[in-house]
């Protein structure tokens, strides 16, 4: 519970940690966390979009950021 309050407390911080492991992964997600989706971005982007959040997340948790 106190490494839950210590994480929260953080929040700015995780926010770069996550944009910057997005980046690596190719997604540009923009500060405030706004994410835009538009008629261009089919299925086969959204779903890459999911799978790199997914590898972002787990690159957080090898490297213990989360």
């Amino acid at each position: 519970a106190d490494v839950e309050a210590r994480i929260l407390k953080q929040k700015g911080a995780l926010d770069g940690l996550l944009r910057r492991a997005l980046q690596i992964e190719g997604v540009d997600l923009p500060p405030g966390r706004q994410a835009w989706i538009r008629a261009a971005h089919g299925d086969a982007e959204l779903n890459d979009t999911l799978a790199a959040f997914g590898r972002a997340i787990g690159r957080l948790r090898a490297l213990r950021c989360i």
